[in-house]
Order: C-alpha cells, then structure tokens, then sequence
C-alpha cells in the first residue's frame, strides 16, 4: 500500500512538471503568432513613382 503512495506522488510531480512545460510552450507560441501578425498586419507603402 505505501509503494501505492509513492507512486501516485510520482505520477502528480510528473503530471505538475508536464503542465508547467507545457504552459510555457503555449505562451511561446502564442507570442510567436502574436508577433508574426503584428509585424504582418502593417502594411508597407510602395515606393514612390518618379515620372
């Protein structure tokens, strides 16, 4: 019964890590997105016509 404890302990420090790890990919991504698309949504002038 007691290795039965240890292991779900295990099993909630993993599962905690993974969470952690995991909230720290989807803000990067979420970063990455943000970025991409505020660099994206400017739209750049065309360049002057000298005629």
């Amino acid at each position: 019964m007691k290795n039965n404890v240890a292991e779900i302990r295990d099993v909630k420090e993993i599962s905690n890590t993974l969470s952690v790890e995991n909230k720290k990919y989807v803000i990067a991504v979420a970063n990455a997105l943000l970025f991409s698309q505020s660099t994206a949504s400017q739209p750049r002038k065309p360049p002057k016509q000298t005629a």
